[in-house]
């Protein structure tokens, strides 16, 4: 669950995700797009999760809130991180996808919740503090 500040009025939410044959190579990928955090302007809150899905794919996703969607565009406008994504093969052993949203704080509640689980889905998510070890 991620709590907004009052004074927030609109958080751009963005979805990062791979898909690999197992966990340990869909964790490992993730942990890429973990250390493009390290650049500011970090997103306010992040939450890390993983999923076996009922393909028997294995799924490790990051969820990350800027509470100023500006913010985001900076960071993602960054050379390294614009330079991870072109750097991404189209074909391979591990498939990545990104998407982002602006939700207006009048769509939103002051608890946003967003652990999604379908039946079949074993998903695992860890609600992790911007720059703390994952």
């Amino acid at each position: 669950m991620t709590t907004f500040p009052e004074d927030v009025t609109e958080v751009l939410f963005a979805h990062f995700g791979v898909q690999a044959a197992n966990l340990e190579q869909a964790n490992a990928a993730i942990d890429d797009i973990v250390g493009l955090f390290d650049n500011d302007p970090r997103p306010t809150v992040f939450q890390r999760g993983h999923f076996i899905d009922t393909s028997g794919y294995a799924n490790a996703t990051l969820k990350a809130y800027w509470f100023c969607p500006d913010d985001y565009h900076r960071w993602a406008a960054q050379e390294s991180v614009e330079m991870f994504w072109a750097s991404r093969l189209s074909t391979g052993p591990v498939g990545y996808y990104r998407e982002t949203a602006v939700i207006p704080r009048d769509r939103a509640t002051a608890e946003y919740i967003n652990c999604h689980n379908r039946t079949g889905f074993l998903t695992i998510i860890d609600h992790v503090p911007v720059g703390a070890a994952v």
